[in-house]
């Protein structure tokens, strides 16, 4: 389980070693599953359980995730104007 929840804005990669860095941007959450697009690719939203969703890549006992999401970024802040 997340320790966690997701929210809008974060971007995530996918654990799978043939996704090729795969990236996903949460656009908003609720009923358990996460609306996703994927980041400089096709517009297609869709729906991903929020548990495929992870605050690391690596699984609590220390191995590398092998499926599902990592957090790569969470949301830009007002403090994070660039």
């Amino acid at each position: 389980m997340n320790i966690s929840q997701p929210t809008a804005g974060q971007v995530y990669e996918s654990c799978h070693p043939r996704d090729a860095g795969l990236r996903i941007q949460v656009l908003s959450t609720g009923g358990g599953r996460a609306r996703v697009q994927v980041v400089g690719g096709s517009p297609l939203v869709r729906a991903i359980p929020i548990g495929s969703l992870h605050p690391s890549g690596t699984t609590g006992s220390g191995a590398p995730r092998r499926t599902g999401y990592r957090l790569l970024a969470p949301p830009a802040g007002p403090h994070d104007v660039r």
